[in-house]
């Protein structure tokens, strides 16, 4: 052994002894990740192109977060009302060989959802799916967080959303609430 971050094997046809093969080597011999490239989308929809030679994608993808839901009171003194948070949106990532991709895929980001309303204390809206390919992986975005209402009490507090449950990737991540 004569350096370190070496690998053992042979980089050379035929048998014989065991050399020592550079991380950059080995990689060479392997075809993978000898070059990266990112394509970051954050909103819309459109369609992911894979760049020249690519062999592998990782792709990650996560839904809209659910909106807060709206606090409202009767206007009484002491009354006092609160809201549940939205849900956070379910994360997907998966990981695909360029077959598996093809010349391009669809894709669309979830918007977060809307807020609840101040007024009558609605529950805010569902965050929106990100989704790869038709059928790659969904991304589900949160629930809303639960309004109040109109409170008549002294105090009065609601839950927040479920986060978004995905499917369909290597790894699916459940939202938080």
């Amino acid at each position: 052994m004569s350096a370190t971050d070496r690998l053992l094997g042979r980089d050379t046809a035929g048998s014989g002894v065991v050399e020592e093969i550079t991380v950059a080597a080995a990689q060479t011999m392997l075809g993978i990740f000898n070059t990266i490239n990112f394509q970051v989308f954050t909103t819309g929809s459109g369609t992911y192109t894979p760049t020249a030679g690519t062999k592998y994608v990782i792709a990650i993808g996560t839904g809209g977060g659910g909106g807060g839901g709206g606090a409202d009171t009767d206007a009484a003194s002491g009354h006092v009302a609160t809201a549940g948070g939205g849900g956070a949106g379910g994360t997907c990532l998966a990981f695909y060989s360029a077959a598996t991709i093809g010349a391009s895929k669809a894709y669309s980001i979830g918007a977060a959802g809307t807020k609840g309303s101040g007024t009558n204390g609605t529950t805010g809206g569902t965050g929106g799916d990100t989704t790869f390919g038709a059928t790659l992986f969904t991304a589900t975005g949160g629930a809303g967080g639960v309004g109040s209402g109109v409170s008549s009490t002294t105090t009065l507090t609601k839950g927040g959303g479920l986060g978004g449950v995905p499917t369909g990737a290597t790894i699916n991540v459940t939202g938080g609430t």
